[in-house]
């Protein structure tokens, strides 16, 4: 049997299957989200657009340690500025 990752509902508490679910927002925003099985909450992972998207693709084909650690870095701070953008946190 396969073991599948877990995390915790941010709205029931259970502990649910990592389930992640992509839904277009409007333009070229997406939201990505893990469902809860028990209470159907959606738990936003990250917000994207199309330069987090484009991050990303650079980020899994970067070879180099320092350049992938970076992108790492740029991306975190595009995708917390998305957060900010649509959850005002």
């Amino acid at each position: 049997m396969k073991h599948k990752e877990q995390f915790i509902c941010n709205s029931c508490n259970e502990h649910t299957r990592l389930d992640i679910h992509t839904s277009k927002m409007f333009g070229e925003f997406e939201h990505v989200y893990a469902k809860c099985e028990h209470c159907g909450y959606k738990s936003t992972v990250y917000y994207t657009n199309k330069r987090v998207r484009k991050l990303m693709s650079k980020q899994v084909t970067e070879t180099n340690v320092a350049r992938k650690e970076a992108l790492k870095s740029k991306l975190q701070r595009e995708i917390d500025m998305l957060k900010v953008k649509f959850e005002g946190v």
